[in-house]
């Protein structure tokens, strides 16, 4: 019966497995940055990561300053893109995480990829049963499946090249009439979204081209002009877009064209050997080790030639092994910190176009024979289960804390993770899929919820495959399916908010949602907040904090505390120059702390407003202003100098000036002092209204900058209607009368009347 079913169906029940292995968290920095220009996008339709500043401590950095000093991923475009309207729903909705929205993305792709890759067997005139079998094994028995759960472009660039391909075989075998327009757009949009997830993909486009060539040239004498135009219009305009977007991107970032420039130790210089031999059969990574259905390749050899398929198999195996070579020449074959031979993983669905003949095979052979068939599928499918259960980057950077080397990982069969992450799975830090989470456990309804909702969804695939072996399906068994699937990812999502895998280790978990809560409540449109770490601070974890669950649409810089910024030259000064008002936020970190560099520089170039202790976390307010410059640009006299105001004898202020923020309600105050007032004297500015009330106060200590000055911001609200300035003790509160020549003493200065 099962193999009676349609691609739906199967495809369908696939998203369903990739839901009960879904992790909700990340596995990777490259998954940050990818996420980071999604989140960019998204909160401010921009393509700078100014999120990941911190990460150009590392090396290599995932990130790299572009020919406008702002920060730009390495990453490709595409999965960015695609992520980009589940992260918007979950910014839209406080109770699910936005990066754990996104994380639905990958299960997405390759259950769509397994779909596709289903229709592609059929249109090679493999039957249904051998078409299903294609999709469980692309489905489950590769490296699909670990991925599923993971925002690596590897998944979109695997799903791109099945849809290349299913598109160029329906233009061969099904476009024999017409002008099969279809087909063709088919196979570009899938070549697209190849080069988007990855540019360097595009080495298997002239395989394509070729393979097009020669089937045009088949039909030529039944072609003509019109047709050929058409159809080369067809199969250039979605690559071609995606072409123009990707020279377009990189040149305005860059002034590149394919691809970011590339560091010095950015070279394809691996020995051919060494990374053939290492993504192919190396304990660590070995393709053949990762995904033995690949097995099955060698047997299936003897029936390419049958039905006239020698060529798609030659377009599947060129496809391949140019892919293949291209990688093993990279300096990083291995692909870091990864499942298996991560760079390769696009080459899946060509890889098992390879295995369809030995799949047909199985489906018809008896005994003995198809159990030998069987069980490279089986052990495929198996060996899978440590990468969708561990949590392979946690795993492997425990395993080198303990003293093994990579190359250890690597060449060392005794140390190969196909080994060794069965012992991982009973380990509390590397369990990675939500189900094992101790929390998960500790929400009863939750818990029930979820069982009710796996339950629906089995009993309506149960009944939807009923009704289609009697040939009753009339699509509204499919639609409710998918309808309560869609409920269960939700409910999923939702469970993983509360996941405390996502909360930052170097912070207390309430600090953070009292900064956030007190953000949400204050910040608006024109404002951007600032991260300001330490080495003590786990950045990623932070970054990843602060995007999953931070304050929608406020966007944010992730900046590494760092030298004294007032002294060097710094690109934070042009990343935070377009907005109105900052928001610096920092960790265990006093108000005029030697290490404070961030905060010095903050009070020099821009105007300090509030500030709040929030637990453990202090959040200070600056006011931007209009023309952002380095403390040396700031002007030597104030615009507007005014005769001495002396305060009792407590200070001497010698000028002062008041202009507008880039919002009418911000104000930036300048005050100039005679001198250095005495320990206990501190000022106030504050905003009346028209009864006299107090609305809004800034106090601080006199003199702080350099030239006794000082820079004060402030966001009024709508009911100030007079800004003043007193002086005050802070020891007994006495109120310093102000004088200024001949005028009469008052308890105040009246520095501006508000309209």
């Amino acid at each position: 019966m099962l193999t009676q079913l349609p691609g739906r169906w199967l495809a369908l029940a696939l998203f369903v497995i990739y839901l009960l292995s879904y992790a909700g968290v990340l596995h990777s920095v490259d998954e940050l940055s990818a996420l980071a220009v999604t989140q960019s996008l998204v909160v401010e339709g921009q393509w700078d990561v100014k999120q990941m500043a911190w990460d150009q401590q590392r090396t290599p950095p995932q990130n790299i300053v572009g020919i406008d000093g702002r920060l730009y991923s390495k990453k490709g475009l595409g999965i960015s893109l695609l992520a980009a309207p589940w992260f918007a729903m979950g910014q839209a909705w406080p109770a699910v995480g936005a990066l754990q929205f996104a994380l639905l993305t990958g299960a997405l792709i390759t259950a769509a990829t397994a779909y596709t890759f289903y229709r592609l067997a059929l249109t090679l005139d493999y039957p249904p049963a051998t078409a299903t079998l294609g999709l469980i094994g692309l489905g489950l028995g590769t490296l699909l499946w670990p991925y599923a759960r993971t925002l690596f472009s590897e998944s979109l660039a695997a799903g791109g090249l099945g849809l290349g391909l299913a598109g160029v075989y329906t233009f061969r075998h099904r476009g024999a009439t017409g002008r099969a327009v279809g087909p063709l757009l088919m196979a570009s949009s899938g070549l697209a979204l190849l080069l988007l997830a990855k540019s360097a993909n595009a080495v298997v486009i002239p395989f394509f081209a070729f393979y097009l060539g020669g089937v045009i040239w088949a039909r030529r004498h039944s072609l003509t002009l019109p047709t050929l135009l058409i159809q080369g219009c067809a199969f250039g305009l979605p690559l071609g877009l995606a072409l123009l977007l990707t020279v377009g991107y990189n040149y305005l970032r860059f002034h590149t064209l394919l691809t970011f420039p590339l560091e010095p130790y950015e070279q394809f210089n691996t020995p051919l050997a060494v990374g053939l031999a290492g993504l192919l059969i190396s304990p660590g990574k070995g393709l053949l080790w990762y995904m033995p259905i690949l097995w099955l390749i060698l047997p299936g050899l003897p029936h390419w030639r049958r039905q006239g398929r020698l060529a798609d198999f030659v377009l599947a195996l060129t496809a391949s092994l140019a892919l293949l070579i291209f990688y093993a020449r990279w300096y990083d074959w291995p692909g870091g910190r990864a499942w298996g031979p991560r760079m390769i993983v696009v080459l899946t669905p060509a890889l098992l176009t390879l295995c369809l003949p030995a799949l047909d095979q199985l489906r018809q052979a008896q005994s003995w024979r198809r159990w030998l068939l069987l069980t490279p599928l089986l052990l495929s499918i198996l060996v899978q289960l440590p990468g969708v259960l561990v949590n392979f980057e946690a795993q492997e950077a425990l395993d080198m804390k303990m003293g093994l080397r990579f190359e250890q990982l690597l060449w060392q069969p005794i140390h190969s993770p196909l080994l060794t992450y069965w012992r991982a799975l009973f380990s509390l830090p590397t369990r990675d899929p939500l189900w094992l989470q101790p929390y998960f456990w500790q929400q009863p309804a939750t818990v029930a919820s979820l069982i009710a909702l796996v339950a629906a969804v089995v009993l309506l695939w149960i009944m939807g495959v009923r009704r289609q072996g009697q040939g009753k399906d009339d699509g509204r068994g499919w639609s409710a399916t998918a309808g309560v699937t869609c409920l269960l990812a939700l409910v999923i999502v939702v469970t993983a908010h509360s996941d405390p895998r996502w909360q930052e280790q170097s912070a207390n978990p309430d600090d953070n949602r009292t900064v956030v809560a007190y953000l949400a409540a204050e910040a608006r449109t024109g404002d951007v907040l600032l991260l300001d770490m330490t080495a003590k601070t786990a950045a990623g974890e932070r970054q990843a904090f602060w995007t999953n669950q931070g304050v929608s649409g406020l966007p944010f810089i992730g900046w590494l505390r760092g030298p004294d910024l007032a002294a060097t030259t710094t690109p934070l000064q042009a990343w935070v120059a377009p907005y109105a008002r900052l928001w610096l936020v920092m960790q265990e970190t006093v108000e005029g702390a030697p290490e404070a560099t961030t905060e010095r520089w903050l009070d020099q170039a821009a105007y300090r407003g509030r500030q709040h202790w929030l637990g453990n976390q202090r959040v200070v307010e600056y006011i931007i202003p209009p023309a952002l410059g380095a403390p040396a640009a700031q002007p030597a006299v104030l615009s507007m100098p005014l005769a001495p105001i002396h305060f009792s004898n407590a200070a001497v202020l010698r000028a002062y000036r008041v202009r507008t923020g880039r919002q009418p309600d911000y104000r930036l105050v300048d005050l100039r002092w005679q001198a250095q007032p005495a320990a206990q004297w501190h000022f106030s500015i504050q905003a009346l209204d028209s009864s006299g009330q107090l609305v809004a106060q800034i106090d601080g200590v006199p003199a702080r900058l350099p030239a006794f000055h000082d820079q004060i911001g402030l966001s009024l609200p709508p009911a100030a209607q007079r800004l003043i300035l007193k002086v005050y003790s802070a020891e007994d509160g006495q109120v310093a009368q102000a004088q200024s020549g001949d005028s009469a003493p008052t308890d105040f200065v009246l520095l501006q009347e508000l309209e």
